[in-house]
């Protein structure tokens, strides 16, 4: 999204903005979209919750300013000249931290009420947080577990820091590793594209057995990744129809069914697995290469 401020049937655009749809593809949290229609708006209303207050925060490097709104976050360049490169790594930035899926696109027609919105070193969201409630009973000599989910509010602090560190230790395998990890929309393909994500990091790294040494110190586990990479790779036995190969002859096959995805222990136990090994090799290496950063300053 290239920023530019014309004349547009006297109207500027100067940004671009974002609107959440839904949340990205996780178990922990939701935000439910509705969209109803009527006689005074037959073109459909929206309603949803509400995710953060007028809030703005200003980096200086680019040179552009984030405004977050009830359901969307709009960036606008500080100077005459933005930094358009940056837009699409900040977006996936707060899509990630948050998870929710800021998606639809739309320009900025103009100029936005700064007043209106609070200078803040910290943005504050309000997510919907799905606890997972368990109730055990035995009938006659059989143990029946059900199981279901509650909804509760929860407020996400994002330090403005946080918004710089991601920025000054953004490399092409990190780049890379949020892309895959973001576009899995499907449940159907988790498996494939969170290994991409994680082969990225472990690439830019120097190969696997580097990658998890380096990775170590920062929260990664070797033993959850050789667990995550056996349900990716697996072939012979415990085959999943949703990894990164066909089975060979012979083999076992399990089916992780996108509609069950959630009330499946089977497919529960795999995605937990593969999504927070995914976001624990990317929050590491965000880690690592802030810690390199501030090691070489000390240096200099």
């Amino acid at each position: 999204m290239v920023f530019e401020v014309r004349e547009m049937r006297g109207m500027e655009f100067t940004g671009v903005r974002y609107t959440a749809s839904g949340a990205i593809l996780n178990t922990w949290y939701v935000y439910p979209v509705v969209y109803s229609s009527d006689q005074n708006c037959p073109s459909g209303k929206r309603v949803a919750p509400k995710i953060a207050s007028l809030q703005r925060i200003e980096l200086a490097d680019p040179s552009v300013r984030l405004l977050f709104g009830p359901y969307d976050m709009t960036f606008c360049p500080l100077a005459s000249m933005g930094h358009p490169a940056w837009v699409e790594p900040l977006r996936w930035f707060v899509m990630y931290r948050t998870l929710l899926n800021y998606n639809i696109e739309g320009p900025v027609l103009e100029r936005p009420d700064l007043d209106a919105h609070e200078l803040v070193d910290e943005v504050r969201f309000q997510r919907i947080r799905l606890r997972r409630i368990e109730k055990r009973e035995i009938v006659g000599e059989d143990e029946r577990i059900t199981a279901w989910h509650e909804e509760g509010p929860e407020t996400l602090i994002v330090p403005v820091v946080e918004f710089v560190t991601f920025l000054r230790v953004l490399d092409n395998p990190l780049f890379y590793s949020l892309g895959y990890y973001l576009r899995c929309e499907d449940p159907r393909n988790f498996l494939v594209e969170y290994y991409k994500a994680t082969e990225a990091i472990f690439e830019g790294l120097g190969g696997e057995k580097r990658a998890l040494a380096a990775l170590a110190p920062y929260g990664v586990s070797a033993q959850e990744y050789k667990r995550f990479a056996r349900y990716c790779n697996e072939q012979s036995d415990g085959v999943f129809d949703g990894g990164r190969h066909g089975p060979k002859p012979g083999a076992r096959m399990e089916t992780l069914d996108p509609k069950r995805l959630w009330s499946s222990p089977k497919a529960m136990e795999v995605f937990e697995c593969a999504s927070c090994l995914c976001r624990s090799v990317i929050d590491g290496y965000v880690a690592l290469r802030s810690a390199e950063r501030a090691e070489s300053s000390q240096l200099q």
